[in-house]
């Protein structure tokens, strides 16, 4: 009986056929009859009969028609290939191996478009242009550069003019000049003979690539291609009929010949082509079957097609894209080793890579520490080795930031390379259509991007090597103390062992494809192309050592994994058990052997997709962007007095599933969500334990967890089945509120002896202190217990009743609606919640109502530009319109340069700030506005340029008197009132003003280099000078402000000189704040939340920098700065002071050591005279602070100044400069000093206008406090002058008659804070402030501070409940909050702003001002919340 084996998809089948009259089509339907079979969803085919199909012969790939008779076309045993409609042929299909080819699922053409101008294109857009995620356009300006290049070409064909590549021959040749009619032959031969490379295609991502690279070169406009063929080649792409491009073949000098020559011989419709919808054949029916025609080749276009290095910069850019991705998750991987061997975070510490700063190793550092243990993400694992007797790690785990980190820069350098090779014009000849000539060169080289990939290879290379030791580590058990190769019942089970075996392999591999190509050069075509840069095999080998990364890596993250499970039940830290679980997702714990390649190869998949990275990436984000505390505890590595502190828990996730009626078909939508998240989680047994039940509800402190699961786990088998968790979750969702009580209760019950007694409460209250990051003494824990036991046990009986629990519990109304289990936010449907659209906050009537003085005055701004631009236009229409926009923007540049000046007028901006002006200009936006007048300089800069540019171009041309260099780079055209230097001049500040916006961009001043935004900066006083030399008019608008900037200039060098300014004392603060104390000159006037210059030349000599004053203007003798280390300046100055004092050169030391010790005494017994309790402060032990600068003025007596002494001055008068500038210290944080400074200031900001204001609210984030610090004292004294005593009793209140010095009659003030450390800052000072104000007021109290901690849960968590119970409780018994020590409650989470505004819109006490400084990301939030409430908000800058 006949067969036919038939390929469908990815099978195999075998078809007897009895009767071989039968059609082609009935052969097709037994086929896919016995397809479907085979596969559990029918292969996604609902009925065979509406499946339409294409038969060929595998032999010749031969198209048979289905209504063929089968003896007629095909033989007993022939293989033939169905190939369904709508099934992408895959790219593994070689046409010279007939029997490997493959259909996979339908091919999904893109929507999106990248539009290619030939100057903007990145290697991660060429990335995804391979992998079809984008089509292309062509760019409007593109296109007209095409056409300019061509018409230039065209002109010298017509002329027969000889030019190398368009009337000659190639290489050798290049001397043959061609008759004109054969032009078109010679093109066509160039692609046909250096089509001769060899080896396995190209795979259609990177032919894609390759494609897209070499239209962005050509619409560039230099290669004379015509936008004919440019299209064609678009075309082509958009359709993906894709070329057979060998991969080998290049030398990579006079371009990447042969490839681009394949590439293009496919395009001309020659040779083999692939599609998705064709897969492999002629090219000629493959763009016929797209509707394509071949391109049909012009002179010098065949040329223009191959001559560049797109091939080795195509590879590259996959290469260092995927090196960049690779390097990213290898610090991942390598975390999780670490943890898993036990190893020290102390290494990672960010002093230590400050001093080694380079930048990859610091942000390798900054991953480690945001993914290990820390008080933001603790670890279990960290926990229990934190006591053991090692010192020290390997290598491969202590030196990761200096390994990872060059790894990192390498990439980063070759990546620049790439991008600019990408965007580079690489043909050659060069044609220049603005100039009217071709130029031969040498752009087609490719030494640059081969030595760039031969040092990526060499780089990356460096993971391989480093992780294959730490999978040694973790696999020999003498290292890692786990079982050998990772696996029980070694020498049954081998494990690990061969997977380690094949990491050393392909390091071992890597070492020799790291040898440099680029090194070796051999001369060709006839020794005219005599130097080469073998950049193909460079690229190709990069990319295999990028790979052998990857799946090296890929063991490492396999093993670590592994490892894991002998560690269980101790818990990593969040992100990395994210990790562990995507990894877990494709790939199951290893309980025996079994077939290992397959998990290898699907963990490579994962580190090639990026999802590693995906998961724990934005981990890694948040803590960059928000701020957040390092965490250093303690370690062998690091000796430390006091024991770790408590490690935060992770937060949870909450949600408020709180219904009272819900509906059949609610409640049936609810019950299926549930059952598909139980079977999500539980798995093929149908039952969930408790890690599947931690990992599922993201509850990682155990006592939670382990609570909730035995709760729910009714039948006590250690596991949760469906019907349990529905009985559970539907007393927590539909039950009542006794229900829900009771379900608390019995939380805190941990014995289920029904009553919780002390310690059962306690070890409760300490899991809550755990997940809310909060660390008291002991002490302090027991009396949270017994306040909160006391008050609940009712009848003294030594236990707390659920009945007991429920009346207290009823005393907290705001926490009985939130009884529900908070962290289970998996079970909620997610149609649940629909978003409800708004309209954008800048269309709003409220924000063009908040906001009108900006939007009126940058409309005026706008038309005065438009209005100048005009007049300047018509007044100069004679000279064309290129001149004509020269000169509107040379206008515009006169008011802007102008204007920019004004607005660095501080001490007049300080001044009309006093005045009415205030009402009418918005001056406390103008550094928003110096923003934008500086955006709009360098705009009108560049159009000016530009015009100046092509109108010197088209005079050029047209009169011939002077070339455009002349024009641009001489003074012989006379071109200007100043000997004719308009356009030297111009040319310079070009430069010159492009620099200084690139050096004041963000990522600039972010990044620790902010010295280089300063020095730039000061460029625009030879901006000016230019100027004026440049234009004829400029110094008419610039002599007045000129003369007042100089004016200004002058009183602050004086102001700044006068008088000896000297840093008295310094505070080091937690979060790395220094705090100076500063000499206060007696006439040095400021108004509270001004700001100053300061200049320190111990630190930096010319280096001036403004911090907000944070002391008030009636403390005379002293002023205050708080400086945050944010920068490089700020950092040293926090170092420098830190740093302990190696000598001490004096004649009379021991005198000056007395006087010290003498002062210091004096300064510790005014502390404790000022303190009026002496109650238990929570504070971070480690970081203590001795806060004794916070008195109020009048308390210091001159014993206390620290050089008011004769005799002290005289002996640091003695000594040298340096030892003068020698601290005394007296303590680890706290210390005396003399160094001079200088001071340029105040300045006035927008809090000057608090006092002008009725109800003012003060809001600071974190150090934002530092303005309101000042404001706050200075308010607290004014109204200290309003406040009256009663002459016959204690009784004191105060006037609420309004002054001209201070309108307000409300202050509130809220200070944000991420967690209690923080608190320290500024504690001191507002526990005075709460003690200054009267208790008693008829209209209640002046001053409302709110502490919000946003570490801590809040009282709708149920982890929280008890815990700010008892807080609550211990603050009212003993008038003080446990966290801070202030009268004022510490609130748990972040504000709810809409109910706090709304509280002080009811209060009625005037007219509302919110004054906030801190990130501005929370400022965008609290101004959107005053403009729909109708409060005036402004935004400190600090």
């Amino acid at each position: 009986m006949p067969r036919f084996t038939v390929h469908v998809r990815d099978e195999w089948l075998t078809i007897p056929c009895k009767n071989t009259t039968c059609s082609i089509k009935w052969l097709g339907f037994e086929a896919l009859k016995r397809y479907i079979k085979n596969k559990p969803d029918n292969g996604g085919i609902q009925r065979i009969k509406d499946v339409c199909f294409v038969v060929r012969r595998c032999q010749g790939f031969g198209l048979l028609d289905n209504d063929d008779i089968i003896e007629d076309v095909l033989e007993d045993d022939d293989f033939v290939e169905l190939a369904i409609e709508g099934d992408t042929m895959s790219q593994d299909f070689i046409p010279s191996q007939p029997g490997t080819s493959h259909l996979t699922r339908a091919y999904r053409e893109p929507e999106q478009y990248i539009s290619l101008d030939g100057n903007s294109l990145t290697s991660t857009d060429l990335v995804n242009l391979g992998k079809s995620l984008y089509k292309i356009k062509l760019a409007p300006e593109a296109e007209q550069k095409v056409v300019q290049s061509r018409e230039l070409l065209d002109t010298i064909v017509k002329e027969n003019k000889v030019v190398y590549g368009i009337t000659t021959g190639f290489g050798k040749f290049a001397r043959t000049v061609i008759p004109v009619s054969k032009l078109k032959e010679l093109q066509e031969n160039l692609l046909r003979s250096h089509s001769s490379g060899l080896g396995s295609p190209l795979s259609p991502e990177r032919t894609r690539m390759l494609l897209a690279l070499r239209i962005n070169v050509l619409a560039k406009g230099y290669s004379g291609v015509s936008l004919e063929t440019l299209h064609s080649m678009i075309q082509a792409f958009n359709a993906s009929c894709l070329s057979y491009v060998p991969e080998k073949g290049t030398v990579g000098a006079s371009g990447d010949l042969a490839p681009l020559s394949h590439l293009a011989l496919g395009l001309m419709g020659e040779g083999k082509m692939w599609s998705p919808k064709s897969g492999w054949a002629d090219a000629k029916y493959v763009l016929e079957a797209h509707g394509l025609k071949p391109i049909s080749l012009k002179p010098k276009e065949g040329l223009a097609l191959i001559n560049g290095t797109q091939m080795i910069t195509s590879l590259g850019a996959e290469a260092v894209e995927r090196a960049e991705a690779i390097a990213r998750q290898a610090d991942i991987i390598a975390a999780l080793t670490l943890e898993v061997l036990k190893g020290t975070t102390k290494a990672f510490d960010s002093d230590i890579h400050e001093l080694r700063p380079h930048p990859g190793q610091k942000e390798v550092a900054l991953r480690f520490r945001s993914l290990l243990d820390s008080d933001h993400h603790p670890s279990e694992i960290a926990e229990s080795h934190r006591f053991c007797d090692r010192v020290q790690d390997a290598y491969t785990m202590r030196c990761c930031p200096q390994v990872h980190g060059i790894v990192n820069d390498t990439i980063e350098f070759v990546k620049k390379i790439i991008n600019t090779e990408i965007n580079s014009a690489t043909d050659n000849p060069m044609v220049f259509a603005e100039r009217g000539e071709t130029i031969s060169g040498g752009n087609f080289h490719g030494e640059y991007p081969a030595k760039a990939l031969d040092y990526l290879a060499i780089g990356v290379h460096e993971l391989a090597s480093i992780s294959e030791r730490r999978i040694e580590r973790l696999c020999n058990p003498s290292l890692s103390e786990l079982p050998a190769f990772l696996v029980n019942e070694g020498g049954l089970n081998s494990g690990f062992m061969i997977a380690h075996c094949t990491a050393a392999a392909l390091v071992s591999e890597n070492k020799v494809l790291c040898h440099p190509s680029s090194i070796d050069s051999l001369s060709t075509s006839a020794a005219t192309e005599d130097h080469v840069s073998m950049g193909g095999w460079a690229a190709r080998k990069a990319l295999r050592v990028v790979e052998h990364v990857e799946q090296v890596l890929a063991i490492e993250l396999l093993a670590a994994c592994q490892g894991i499970e002998f560690l269980r039940p101790l818990r990593t830290t969040t992100p990395l058990e994210k990790v562990y679980d995507l990894v877990r997702a494709v790939v199951k714990p290893w309980i025996k052997d079994r077939f290992m390649a397959p998990d290898i190869e699907a963990v490579h998949r994962l580190l090639v997709d990026q999802k590693v990275w995906n998961i724990a990436g934005p981990y890694i984000e948040k803590y960059c962007m928000e701020y957040i505390p390092e965490s250093r505890p303690s370690s062998p590595t690091a000796f430390a007095l006091d024991p770790p502190p408590s490690p935060r828990k992770r937060e949870v996730a909450h949600f408020d599933y709180k219904i009272e009626k819900m509906s059949l078909e609610e409640d049936t939508r609810w019950l299926e969500w549930v059952t598909k998240q139980f079977e999500s989680i539980a798995g093929d047994d149908k039952e969930i334990d408790l890690d599947e039940f931690k990992t599922a509800l993201k509850v990682k402190e155990s006592f939670f967890a382990e609570r909730f699961f035995a709760l729910f786990d009714s039948d006590g088998s250690s596991s949760i089945s469906l019907d349990e968790l529905l009985e559970a979750l539907d007393l927590l969702i539909h039950g009542n509120e006794t229900d829900k009580l009771r379900f608390l209760f019995q939380v805190y019950d941990v014995d289920g002896s029904g009553s919780i007694d002390p310690d059962e409460l306690r070890t409760v209250l300490k899991s809550c202190l755990r997940e809310s990051a909060i660390s008291l003494p002991e002490e302090k824990l027991d009396d949270l217990t017994l306040a909160l036991f006391e008050s609940a046990d009712k009848d003294n009986s030594g236990s707390i009743t659920f009945e007991e629990l429920k009346a207290e519990l009823e005393n907290f109304p705001e926490v009985m609606e939130n009884l529900t289990i908070s962290a289970a936010n998996w079970l909620k449907p997610p149609d649940l919640e629909q978003k409800k659209r708004k309209t954008p906050r800048y269309l709003t009537r409220a924000y063009w109502h908040n906001n009108s003085r900006k939007l009126l005055f940058l409309c005026l701004y706008a038309l005065l530009n438009m209005l100048l631009f005009i007049i300047a236009m018509l007044k100069n229409a004679h000279g064309g319109s290129l001149f004509m926009l020269a000169k509107g923007c040379g206008q515009c540049l006169n008011l802007n340069c102008t204007f920019i000046m004004v607005l660095m007028l501080r001490r007049c901006l300080t001044w009309l700030r006093a005045t009415w002006v205030v009402r009418v200009l918005p001056l406390d936006q103008n550094i928003l506005l110096h923003q934008i007048v500086g955006y709009a300089i360098l705009i009108f800069t560049i159009v000016h340029t530009g015009a100046h540019v092509m109108n010197f171009a088209r005079m050029s041309q047209n009169d011939g008197m002077y070339q455009l260099w002349e024009y641009l780079f001489t003074i012989r055209p006379g071109i200007g009132w100043v000997n004719g230097t308009a356009s030297i001049t111009g040319v310079v500040l070009q430069v010159l003003i492009c620099l200084m916006v690139v050096c004041s961009s963000t990522f600039v001043r972010r990044s620790g280099h902010f010295e280089v935004f300063y020095w730039s900066h000061l460029s625009y006083i030879w901006v000016w000078a230019l100027l004026i030399v440049h234009c004829a008019n400029f110094w008419k608008w610039f002599v007045v402000p000129g003369v007042v900037f100089i004016i200004e200039k002058l009183v602050g060098v004086a102001v700044s000189r006068m008088g000896g300014l000297y840093i008295v004392e310094v505070n080091l603060l937690p979060s790395k704040v220094t705090h100076l104390v500063i000499k206060r000159p007696p006439f040095f006037h400021f108004k509270p939340g001004d700001y100053v210059y300061i200049n320190i030349p111990v630190i930096a000599k010319y280096e001036w920098h403004p911090f907000t004053i944070s002391s008030a203007p009636e403390q005379q003798d002293m002023l205050w700065l708080h400086v945050r280390s944010m920068g490089q300046w700020t950092n040293r100055l926090y170092e420098y002071f830190r740093q302990p004092d190696s000598q001490t050169i004096s004649n009379k030391r021991l005198t000056a050591s007395l006087r010290n010790r003498r002062h210091e005494s004096r300064t510790q017994l005014e502390i404790f005279k000022s303190a009026s309790c002496n109650e238990s402060v929570a504070s971070n032990k480690d970081d203590a602070v001795e806060l004794t600068m916070y008195r109020t003025s009048g308390t210091r007596t001159n014993s206390q100044k620290p050089i008011s002494d004769p005799v002290a001055q005289a002996e640091l008068g003695d000594a040298s400069p340096v030892t003068r500038e020698l601290t005394a210290k007296l303590s680890e944080n706290h210390r005396y000093c003399n160094i001079k400074c200088y001071v340029d200031g105040p300045f006035g900001t927008p809090t000057r206008q608090i006092f002008a204001s009725e109800h003012a609210v003060l809001i600071g984030a974190g150090i934002g406090i530092t303005p309101f610090a000042s404001i706050l004292q200075s308010i607290m004294f004014r109204y200290r002058m309003r406040k009256q005593n009663c002459p016959n009793c204690n009784y004191s209140w105060c006037e609420t008659i309004k002054d001209n010095e201070m309108k307000l009659r409300k202050v509130d003030f809220i200070w944000i804070n991420r967690d209690q450390k923080s608190f320290e800052w500024f504690v001191s000072l507002l526990t005075k402030l709460e003690m200054d104000q009267a208790d008693e007021e008829p209209e209640g109290r002046f001053l409302e501070m709110h502490m919000y901690m946003t570490s801590a849960l809040s009282k709708n968590d149920m982890k929280a409940i008890g815990l700010q119970m008892a807080l609550d409780l211990l603050a009212k018994k003993e008038k003080r909050d446990s966290i801070t020590g202030l009268r004022t409650r510490t609130q748990p989470g972040r504000p709810d702003w809409a109910k706090v505004f709304q509280k002080v819109s009811e209060e009625k006490k005037g007219k509302v001002h919110v004054f906030y400084c801190g990130s501005p990301a929370l400022a965008k939030v609290i101004k959107a919340q005053c403009e729909h409430i109708g409060f005036n908000f402004y935004k400190e800058n600090f």
